[in-house]
């Protein structure tokens, strides 16, 4: 798939994924809670995380949990260009 595809597939799932954030977290569905799921999608997506929880289960005995690597690149995409595409816009 294509940049231009990956963007319009974020542009259209992206308010949807950040209404189903705001009402778990009992949070607006604004400009902050972008902002808050940034943070903390940049701090779950640090490789050092994810080795981490990679040895967890196998020190505990664990299936090893798949990679959400590409989640979190999607994801943390498709919020950054919602925030350039609203910067304008009052949240």
């Amino acid at each position: 798939m294509n940049g231009d595809a990956l963007y319009s597939i974020g542009e259209l799932a992206r308010p949807s994924l950040t209404a189903l954030y705001a009402h778990a977290f009992e949070r607006a569905d604004d400009g902050d809670l972008r902002r808050w799921l940034l943070a903390r999608l940049e701090t779950a997506a640090d490789p050092r995380a994810e080795r981490y929880w990679q040895l967890l289960s196998v020190i505990n005995g664990w299936p090893t949990p798949p990679s959400l690597a590409p989640v979190f690149t999607w994801f943390t995409a498709a919020l950054r260009c919602g925030a350039s595409a609203g910067a304008g816009q009052a949240d």
